[in-house]
């Protein structure tokens, strides 16, 4: 694979972690907290520009041609991309501290919204002002983490430690930070 078409790749998955975030925006503005199907994103063939489409009649079949363009959506790639990459931080970041957070007994519940930017930790309903209150906020926030799990990771491995590397990386899946394995065909 040539330099050019990973990058291309790359650039395609960064903008994925920028889609979903939006549409989950878009479902939860509609006070939907369970996805209805009502918001895709499409990519262009040419990987040129991403868009989010709504169904006009929820629960129904529809063509993908009669779906709509939601207003404001029709980004280059590069641009959704740029969104990803920060809300994909951002979300490790409110992850771990709200994993962190719960180890000492104490329920937090985070929000992350990719439309308006504002992403934060509260506590019945009250923010917790000693943290950041937006996605660009939380994203050096999750990349510290990040560095911190990769780290670790590659030392396990370095050792030979499979035990620890699996516990690792079973924490970066839970994070957010690395998929996980998919089954061989």
């Amino acid at each position: 694979m040539t330099t050019t078409s990973n990058l291309a790749r790359k650039l395609v998955g960064h903008a994925i972690h920028g889609l979903r975030p939006y549409i989950k925006a878009l479902e939860i503005a509609k006070g939907d907290h369970v996805s209805q199907g009502e918001f895709r994103y499409q990519i262009s063939e040419d990987r040129g520009t991403a868009r989010i489409l709504r169904n006009p009649v929820v629960g129904a079949e529809t063509p993908l041609s009669q779906w709509l363009t939601v207003e404001g959506s029709e980004r280059s790639i590069a641009d959704w991309a740029e969104v990803g990459k920060q809300a994909r931080l951002a979300f490790i970041g409110l992850k771990a501290t709200k994993e962190k957070l719960r180890l000492e007994n104490d329920h937090v519940q985070f929000t992350l919204n990719a439309i308006t930017g504002v992403a934060h930790v509260s506590r019945r309903g009250e923010v917790l002002s000693e943290y950041p209150t937006t996605i660009a906020g939380w994203a050096p926030v999750g990349r510290e983490v990040e560095i911190r799990y990769f780290e670790s990771y590659n030392a396990a491995i370095d050792w030979n430690n499979q035990a620890a590397a699996a516990g690792v990386r079973a924490t970066m899946e839970k994070l957010g930070i690395l998929r996980s394995e998919r089954p061989s065909k």
